[in-house]
């Protein structure tokens, strides 16, 4: 996946928008991020996106990238969500966007696209590599020498203790966690902050959130046994509070890989891109 093209890049999520001109696998200027309005009309929706892409399109641009969660249709360019972006289910957004800028587009699934990013940042290292995105959510990612592998992104939806995964393991949960703990409601950023300041409270879910996080990667890639796990999202930033317990519970599960925190700051948009440069190989 060695990168000469250049690519305009649209990260979407459920609550922001990320677009930026990524040019050889690399971040030509600063990304700009605005609320993704998915709860807004089609030709609303379509209309961000295109306004996004024109504020970063430059003359030798191939192709728009879009990183985008299931259920998508990736290669007919189709929506299948209900949860998010409701407007958009069975619409071809591919048609809609090459009408309005004349460019060819691509879509790629996001949890997939931050994998391969965590991977060029990591030196494209030969063998097999797990990735996992914390946010909202929870995504994940399998790649054998860089190339996605069918299966592995479910990681979220996996039945743990009485839902899912991500029931435990994202915002939602640790918030819960923490407010159990202490009667106070605050964001993550907050409790990462109390945390470093030592309040037990937001140590304890951290810590908390970190052994689930390793028992919950431990069980999904077992399988696949990766030589390296890299882990990735703004909650990455309270690691030193975490890592512990996670490295801990991955170990006692029998887990091998080597766990690794990834400091890229956008690695879906490195990776959309890469992704795109190896279907025009």
């Amino acid at each position: 996946m060695a990168g000469g093209r250049t690519f305009v890049v649209l990260d979407v999520g459920g609550s922001t928008v990320t677009a930026a001109r990524v040019r050889s696998c690399r971040i030509d200027g600063d990304p700009t991020t605005v609320s993704s309005r998915q709860d807004e009309s089609v030709g609303e929706i379509v209309a961000h996106f295109v306004r996004l892409i024109a504020d970063v399109v430059s003359a030798d641009t191939t192709s728009v990238v879009i990183a985008i969660p299931d259920p998508f249709d990736f290669a007919a360019g189709v929506s299948l969500m209900e949860h998010k972006f409701a407007a958009l289910r069975g619409v071809d957004l591919g048609a809609e966007l090459r009408a309005r800028t004349g460019l060819d587009a691509v879509f790629v699934h996001d949890a997939a696209a931050a994998a391969v990013g965590m991977w060029v940042e990591q030196g494209r290292p030969v063998g097999t590599f797990g990735a996992v995105t914390l946010g909202t959510g929870v995504g994940s990612a399998l790649l054998v020498d860089g190339t996605p592998q069918p299966g592995f992104d479910q990681l979220w939806a996996t039945e743990y203790l009485d839902g899912t995964f991500e029931d435990v393991v994202s915002t939602r949960g640790l918030r819960a966690d923490h407010a159990a703990r202490s009667s106070d409601d605050i964001t993550v950023a907050e409790i990462a902050v109390r945390a470093s300041h030592g309040d037990e409270a937001a140590l304890a879910a951290l810590h908390w959130y970190g052994h689930h996080l390793g028992l919950g990667m431990a069980r999904y890639f077992h399988a696949a046994a990766p030589d390296v796990i890299a882990v990735a999202g703004g909650i990455t930033g309270a690691w030193a509070q975490f890592v512990d317990p996670m490295s801990a519970s991955y170990a006692d599960r029998g887990g091998t890989a080597r766990l690794v925190r990834s400091t890229v700051e956008h690695p879906a948009l490195v990776g959309a891109a890469a992704l795109a440069e190896a279907r025009r190989a």
